[in-house]
């Protein structure tokens, strides 16, 4: 298979890892305001994760994540392949 072909495919199955869960609730964010961002987060790495840039020095993906307005973002690193990404853990932005 070519690699255009790769990222072609159909929408992947996104699984979030425990570390992510804990660091997630540890961070404090609303759950209501967390749900709609997750979910906006969750389709755009379902189809195209590869738009988001790598983080330097590292086997990670970065996605930059609003969940308030006028407050610090959130950096949520994943991997990915053909069929699934997972999305490891979660920091707030500087």
């Amino acid at each position: 298979m070519a690699d255009e072909e790769w990222f072609a495919s159909g929408a992947r199955e996104v699984r979030f890892e425990p570390l992510f869960d804990e660091q997630l609730k540890a961070l404090g964010v609303d759950p209501r305001w967390l749900d709609d961002a997750i979910t906006g987060l969750d389709i755009s790495l379902a189809k195209h994760p590869e738009i988001f840039p790598k983080a330097p020095g590292t086997p990670f993906s970065c996605a930059r994540l609003v969940v308030y307005k006028d407050a610090p973002a959130l950096r949520v690193f994943f991997t990915y392949d053909a069929t699934v990404v997972r999305v490891v853990c979660v920091e707030f932005a500087e």
